[in-house]
């Protein structure tokens, strides 16, 4: 296990503090535990931004869009079959996550 020494504000210690004393855990511990917190919020919003930018990429390309709608719909049976989805529709009859 490494180490890592940090220089907190005043405040930052002082509410670390008082937490630490509320859970009955270490300082240390609940560093470790925000840490993990951060970089797993900081890949998710990476991972996201991605998909986000291959979505648009899709939607503004017209052959892209088609084959995914005709890919998702080839996957239609398979997800009902498994219970994934109720089959909700939107306002135009396509399942909302379409």
């Amino acid at each position: 296990m490494g180490t890592l020494n940090v220089r907190l504000p005043e405040e930052l210690e002082r509410r670390l503090e008082e937490e630490a004393r509320q859970a009955g855990l270490p300082r240390s511990e609940l560093a470790r535990e925000a840490i993990g917190d951060l970089l797993e919020r900081r890949e998710r919003a990476r991972r996201d931004q991605r998909l986000a930018e291959a979505a648009r990429i899709i939607a503004e390309d017209p052959a892209m869009y088609r084959e995914s709608r005709e890919m998702a719909r080839d996957f239609l049976p398979l997800e009902n079959e498994a219970g994934d989805t109720d089959g909700t529709t939107d306002g135009d009859g396509e399942v909302w996550w379409r």
